[in-house]
């Protein structure tokens, strides 16, 4: 089946296939591919996100790399239509596994033809402590670039997981030019950039039209920092309307602390300065000059998607109730929570099946 990278701002197709951002512009790369989405070729006893396979590209699926990411819990929780969708389930205890595993996939279909020994990543913690487990696993070395400011937790989990931690000091910017400045034999697989870290994303919205009988839900919460989850939510939403397994789009809602929101300023086409925020209590939502902004504000807008900020109050009263519900989140998790309850009233009297993702777990914090 046809598969294809290209340039998401000016179309320019990409050049080689470590190349991770448009030669001709700078930009992000997008990855389209021609596999639709088929109910009936789920493998429904395969119980990761890889029962979806047939819907990916095809590059990822020879040969997967997993540790068993997917197939995430969706609780009930408030009222019989407010759901929890419990991301943090996972091999190294956040989202960003169904991103790995897809990405460390396609790295493995062509490291050995290119004498590939290792990967290099940019990441606050998350994704650096992900992107190690897999490539670990994948028997290839890594290195994680992170801030000075790292939370201890993760900083553990990802040397744990047998990778090389260099903390940096400085803009996030500046961490993502050392990163992807390796040495030689690394290749640089920036999850904020690689489109193959999105592709793995999209499985949170099979699997929740599926855990939703092929109902969409009527509103999704979504935690927004490099937009890699909101944009994996939009584009598998979008493929499984194109493929005719659902019939309508739900609406899906950015959710970002105030104190780090471009996404906000950006959609509403407001100015403002990236030097203006700061890191709050959600110190896993850090990226002010989030690379793929332009493609979140495109597709927000073409699907009619809305953006909220909260404030770090209404975060950690909102990660204290989760917690007092059973779900023991890190604070930058708890944001669509926050968003949630100023709306709650009106969520429980409309009926709307409204889900919010839970994003990370509260061991990798020590607050």
């Amino acid at each position: 089946m046809k598969e294809e990278v290209y340039c998401y701002l000016c179309g320019e197709p990409r050049g080689d296939v470590v190349d991770w951002r448009c030669h001709s512009c700078g930009g992000p790369l997008t990855l389209q591919h021609e596999n639709t989405f088929s109910i009936q070729r789920i493998v429904t006893t395969r119980f990761s996100m890889w029962r979806y396979a047939h819907a990916l590209a095809p590059s990822i699926v020879r040969e997967p790399v997993s540790l068993g990411e997917g197939c995430t819990p969706l609780v009930n929780a408030v009222k019989s239509n407010i759901w929890m969708k419990l991301e943090y389930v996972m091999p190294t205890l956040s989202f960003k596994d169904r991103g790995s595993a897809a990405l460390m996939s396609y790295v493995r279909s062509f490291a050995g033809s290119r004498n590939i020994r290792g990967v290099s990543e940019d990441s606050s913690g998350n994704a650096g402590a992900s992107i190690a487990a897999y490539a670990s696993y994948a028997g290839l070395e890594c290195r994680i670039f992170a801030p000075t400011t790292i939370s201890e937790h993760k900083e553990r989990q990802i040397q744990a997981l047998g990778a090389r931690l260099e903390k940096l000091s400085g803009s996030r910017e500046l961490i993502t030019q050392a990163a992807a400045s390796a040495d030689s034999g690394f290749i640089y697989v920036g999850h904020a950039w690689n489109p193959y870290f999105i592709e793995g994303i999209k499985t949170l919205a099979y699997e929740l039209a599926e855990q939703f009988r092929w109902n969409s839900p009527d509103v999704i919460y979504v935690p927004v920092s490099a937009g890699t989850i909101l944009l994996g939510v939009i584009y598998g939403f979008k493929h499984l309307l194109e493929s005719g397994a659902i019939e309508r789009m739900p609406t899906i809602v950015a959710v970002q602390p105030r104190s780090m929101s471009p996404l906000y300023y950006e959609l509403r086409g407001e100015k403002y300065d990236p030097s203006q925020f700061r890191v709050g209590v959600a110190d896993a939502l850090t990226v002010a000059e989030p690379p793929r902004l332009s493609e979140m504000v495109r597709e927000l807008t073409i699907i009619r998607g809305d953006v909220r900020i909260v404030s770090d109050e209404e975060i950690l009263r909102a990660h204290r109730e989760l917690g007092l519900m059973g779900f023991h989140v890190e604070p930058s998790s708890a944001v669509g929570y926050a968003a949630l309850r100023r709306e709650i009233d009106e969520i429980i009297s409309s009926e709307k099946e409204a889900v919010v993702i839970l994003t990370g777990a509260g061991l990798k914090t020590p607050r």
